[in-house]
């Protein structure tokens, strides 16, 4: 006997605290928790869904429906992230006719659309920045100190577990380099992992930044321990076990662009970064270059068929790609070159399957929000600070992901949460947004700060 349908438990605990509390309470004590604690690897139902994909169901459908009574203000960005939506279904049709349609609707609505639509009209809306952000750090710290076992041992606790209660089969592996297992916690891959991580890393120095961590962790309020101090290590420590380099380049990325904004002086900031990412573009492109011809030691031999494989995948790909680039190839279809089956770059993933279109749409659905966050944050001067601050951290948070995905697929967790932050981010722009520091507690039918 399996515990198969203790994956949909999430839904259940979510409806409860929604109706007793409210779908704000729902969304901190349960669906983030769920997201960046649990694997997306177990599935149920049908069509089949994972724990986080449960929980945003009852959290997406009240949300939809205050959407729906005039909660709603639309923006470019909408008709971006909805288009691309559109865009990944309609060539998936293309290829594919209505073949497994509910499963092809189900999946955008509850890893992309919802968890949008959750960072539009909740975060915001209701002055749960600095909540959120705490909470987003804390549970990656938490998977930072689970991780240690995994970097040891080259053994996931996670997936170890919990594998044998479920029928459904984890795809995943702990990978191991320099004898050490890369740490994936409970995102499937070490990418996912450490991108996650540098997002939390760029929110812990906002909330750092202004002040808002206690002195000593709650649990332990007579040890000496400075919270946030502990806190970054443990982050750093985290990225560090991943041993992936892509996701260390994308949180200093991410790190360089959030920092303009608490720089005194903006503008001499924003052209320090131009310098600093074009230099670092330089010598990431030609030292990388140099690295894949010349590294021959035995340790770095797996990271060198790594970067190999990656510069070899446009180069294999592109023409296949242009064989149907306006609409695609659809989610599963595209020919594959033998030994060539993982695409591990998202921008050439999503030309493959929807087209030179789906790469335009994508590429412009995140290059909008981050020019309208910096264009924003850079010439209006009555902005308070914590709200300007915010908008280049998010702004940083994009730009990290956008970087992320050049060495990975856009899978696992990292997918909702990019439209997560998508949505945050036009909130910021479109809403007058409050803020409250205190994380919601459970209370009956409203929210208590």
């Amino acid at each position: 006997m399996t515990l198969d349908p203790f994956v949909a438990l999430p839904a259940v605990a979510v409806a409860a605290l929604t109706y007793m509390a409210s779908a704000e309470v729902a969304f901190l004590w349960v669906y983030l928790p769920v997201l960046l604690l649990l694997p997306d690897s177990f599935i149920w139902g049908w069509p089949p869904l994972n724990p986080h994909q449960y929980a945003i169901l009852p959290i997406g459908l009240v949300l939809s429906w205050r959407a729906i009574k005039g909660k709603w203000r639309g923006s470019w960005t909408d008709i971006l992230v909805f288009g691309f939506l559109a865009w990944m279904l309609a060539s998936d049709m293309h290829a594919n006719g209505t073949t497994d349609i509910v499963n092809r609707l189900i999946t955008p609505l509850t890893l992309a659309a919802f968890p949008y639509i959750v960072g539009k009209l909740v975060i915001e809306q209701e002055g749960l920045r600095v909540a959120v952000a705490k909470r987003f750090v804390f549970l990656l710290f938490i998977d930072a100190i689970i991780c240690v076992y995994e970097f040891r041992f080259a053994v996931n606790p996670v997936r170890q577990l919990l594998a044998p209660f479920f029928s459904s089969v984890d795809q995943w592996h702990t990978q191991v380099r320099y004898g050490f297992g890369r740490a994936a916690g409970p995102f499937g891959h070490a990418i996912f992992m450490g991108s996650i991580v540098a997002i939390a890393i760029i929110l812990h120095r906002y909330v750092t930044y202004f002040g808002w961590w206690e002195k000593r962790f709650r649990w332990f309020p007579n040890v000496q321990l400075n919270k946030p101090l502990v806190m970054l290590c443990g982050l750093i420590a985290g990225s560090v076990m991943t041993l992936s380099r892509g996701p260390w380049l994308a949180a200093i990325v991410g790190g360089v662009v959030a920092s303009i904004g608490i720089a005194r002086n903006r503008w001499r900031a924003l052209r320090f970064m131009v310098v600093i990412l074009l230099a670092g573009a330089a010598l990431v492109y030609f030292g990388g270059k140099a690295y894949v011809a010349d590294g021959k030691s035995y340790e770095s031999k797996e990271e060198v068929a790594s970067a190999e494989y990656r510069a070899e995948l446009v180069h294999e790909y592109r023409h296949i790609a242009m064989v149907q680039s306006f609409w695609g190839w659809g989610s599963p279809n595209w020919p594959k070159v033998p030994g060539m089956v993982s695409i591990d770059n998202w921008y050439l993933l999503v030309t493959l399957m929807y087209g030179v279109t789906g790469l335009v749409l994508f590429v412009a659905m995140l290059g909008a929000p981050i020019v309208q966050l910096l264009w924003i944050g850079m010439l209006e001067n009555d902005l308070d600070g914590d709200l300007r601050g915010m908008l280049f951290t998010l702004s940083g948070i994009i730009a990290a992901i956008a970087v992320a995905v050049g060495t990975v697929f856009l899978g696992g967790q990292l997918f909702p949460l990019l439209f997560l932050f998508l949505g945050w981010s036009d909130a910021c722009l479109v809403y007058r947004p409050r803020r409250l520091s205190a994380v919601p507690v459970f209370a009956f039918r409203k929210v208590i700060i």
